[in-house]
């Protein structure tokens, strides 16, 4: 093998397989900058891949954020290289590499062994590659978290790539590894570890406007692998002709400081001096830990009797600001609560800033109908509630329920079982079509509004008489329960 390599040292010059690429090109439309992806098969026994290496290193402290660079070490040749991993040896199939080193660019040009100046053919293959647009976004973003590396792709299509069989492929990389190598390399540059979920990488259909979010883990072997510097590369390939169509690339070792804050219901309804509540989460998405000040500031365009306090998960009350603190992929639940004594329409908003990042602000506009009293309260009634049947036939009870409260709210119907009902009765909760529902049954009222169309089947195989309930819960104020018996005579 190393004679393989000496030999193809000496006797190849560039050799350039795929299409041929323009010096000047007319874009497509909506069409995005390409990062171009730089794939060196390289080995630990190669006596002149470090030549190769130390030329796609310099290129790379070039060109920066357009490329995409990746090293696969295989799993032949003598000594075994320690770098190498099935993921690679696929990738060198893939491509046909049988020889050490062999570049590929954005899989449609290559390069078998070592030019008389590389940096420069390179350099070349890679800046005419780099001045076609590419028809997708991608944006790479994740985290460590113990043993694993949680990842995101967001894919942003712009316009039809006209490719079959896309695949996008996810890579873990360890930059910067110490081995003291056979052909005297003693740090390598950008290993890659991993492809998740494989090789084959995720079946990918690209439509122009619908963009696509992947996520994935990838298992990290904290054994072997340094934690510090590793990192994430992620493109997408058209299989049948290897063309790669986009990329990027994360340094996970490099402070991220990011979060969300989210709000389960933003629009509150609340009697006059008194607090409507609202549920917030506020997530550490970085990876960097970090207290976050949660706040309700005061604004001019708020009047002066709005009253805003913060309160934990538990309930406690906390100070304003409330300084919060996170490790990277924590979570948090809290409370914010305004009131008013007035009545009216009101707006506060809710703050969250990271203290090591304070320009780094995000806001919630919370909603306050402030009245004179919240009203919740539901009135259910039937044109029948006892109706005869004969036995095994079917009995069909219309109920009308109506929001008779002043406040939106979520009702739960149910039909449960009771020891006055026989164990020979059947019932359904249904709508006039006859189409039935499964129960517990959730439905939304707004104030004032009326849900028609409800049916409760019952139906008995013995004679005798029968009755069931039907249960009404209020979500807004969950002690308020309402029933409606219903009563079936069953004769023979």
């Amino acid at each position: 093998m190393r004679r393989l390599c000496l030999g193809l040292a000496l006797m190849l010059a560039v050799i350039s397989c795929g299409r041929r690429l323009p010096t000047q090109v007319s874009q497509p439309v909506n069409s995005l900058p390409r990062r171009v992806v730089m794939e060196l098969f390289t080995a630990t026994w190669c006596s002149n891949c470090p030549e190769a290496d130390r030329a796609l290193e310099e290129l790379w402290s070039v060109m920066g954020d357009s490329l995409t660079v990746i090293e696969y070490h295989p799993l032949t040749g003598s000594p075994l290289d320690p770098l190498a991993n099935s993921h690679s040896q696929e990738r060198g199939q893939f491509y046909g590499v049988n020889a050490w080193p062999t570049l590929w660019c954005d899989g449609i040009s290559s390069q078998v062994g070592t030019a008389p100046e590389p940096f420069t053919s390179y350099g070349t293959m890679a800046r005419n590659r780099a001045l076609l647009n590419s028809p997708a976004g991608l944006d790479v973003k994740g985290r460590i978290e113990g043993a694993s590396i949680n990842y995101t792709v967001t894919v942003d299509p712009r316009t039809s790539p006209d490719k079959t069989n896309l695949r996008l492929l996810v890579l873990a990389l360890e930059d910067s590894v110490y081995y003291s190598a056979p052909n005297q390399v003693k740090i390598h540059r950008l290993v890659c570890r991993s492809i998740d979920p494989s090789a084959q990488g995720l079946p990918l259909d690209l439509v122009p406007g619908v963009v696509q979010i992947k996520q994935g883990a990838i298992a990290v072997d904290t054994i072997n692998w340094r934690k510090g510097r590793l990192w994430l590369a992620a493109f997408i390939q058209s299989f049948p002709d290897r063309e790669i169509l986009q990329s990027d690339m994360l340094n996970l070792s490099l402070p991220v400081w990011d979060f969300s804050v989210r709000v389960g219901d933003t629009l509150k309804t609340a009697s006059r001096d008194s607090l409507a509540r609202y549920v917030g989460f506020l997530k550490n998405d970085g990876n960097q830990p970090d207290t976050f000040w949660v706040d309700l500031p005061d604004s001019l365009s708020q009047p002066p009797e709005l009253s805003r306090s913060l309160f934990d998960g538990s309930g406690a009350p906390l100070l304003r600001p409330a300084g919060l603190y996170l490790n990277p992929g924590d979570s948090v639940g809290f409370y914010a609560a305004i009131g008013s004594s007035d009545t009216g329409s009101f707006r506060a908003g809710l703050t969250v800033r990271p203290a090591r990042q304070p320009a780094m602000v995000k806001a919630v506009n919370l909603y306050l109908k402030s009245v004179e009293q919240v009203v919740y309260d539901f009135h259910m009634t039937a044109p029948d509630t006892i109706l005869i049947a004969g036995v095994g036939e079917m009995a069909e009870f219309p109920v009308v329920i109506k929001n008779t409260g002043n406040q939106a709210d979520s009702i739960y119907l149910d039909l449960p079982d009771s020891l006055l009902t026989p164990p020979s009765l059947a019932s359904s909760l249904c709508d006039s079509r006859g189409l039935c529902y499964p129960i517990p049954l959730g439905e939304h009222l707004a104030a004032g509004d009326s849900l028609v169309n409800l049916v409760v089947h019952l139906q008995s195989s013995t004679s005798g008489g029968c009755q069931a309930y039907l249960t009404l819960t209020s979500k807004g104020s969950p002690g308020l329960v309402r029933r409606l018996r219903l009563i079936l005579e069953v004769v023979k």
